[in-house]
């Protein structure tokens, strides 16, 4: 299903490298956008309910800056398409209580996984940074 806005832009599962902007918001459907502004992203999280839109960001390459606290709850999130988040980003979603996909990250600061490690929820990580963050929680653990 694809959206024509403004008789220019198509708007479906082939932007690649279309930004979301709350006047796009109003013609869209979020799923479908790698990137989205600061402004849009919020009004999203006022307008749809995360506990029946779970892979509602799963296409998100990038979160606006410190934008996770928007979306910390306790319903499942599926932000795959990620491929980094900053440390303030990891510090917000560590207080996240539902289930967290962040299977798409590339890399963690040493600062992302030491918050990430203090989630309690169940994460999903690719395989090194699963192990990266688990190492940082086992030796918690043993404290």
């Amino acid at each position: 299903s694809d959206w024509v806005f403004n008789n220019k832009v198509k708007v479906g599962k082939q932007c690649s490298s279309l930004t979301l902007t709350p006047e796009l918001l109003e013609h869209s459907n979020p799923r479908f956008f790698p990137f989205v502004t600061a402004e849009a992203f919020k009004k999203i999280t006022e307008e749809f309910d995360l506990s029946y839109h779970f892979d509602l960001f799963s296409s998100l390459r990038e979160l606006p800056e410190e934008s996770a606290k928007l979306i910390v709850g306790d319903e499942d999130l599926n932000l795959s398409g990620l491929t980094s988040i900053s440390d303030a980003d990891a510090k917000s979603l560590s207080k996240h209580e539902g289930y967290l996909d962040l299977s798409g990250l590339t890399t963690l600061s040493d600062a992302a996984a030491e918050s990430l490690s203090k989630y309690q929820g169940e994460l999903s990580l690719g395989y090194e940074l699963q192990r990266k963050v688990d190492s940082l929680k086992s030796g918690k653990e043993a404290s």
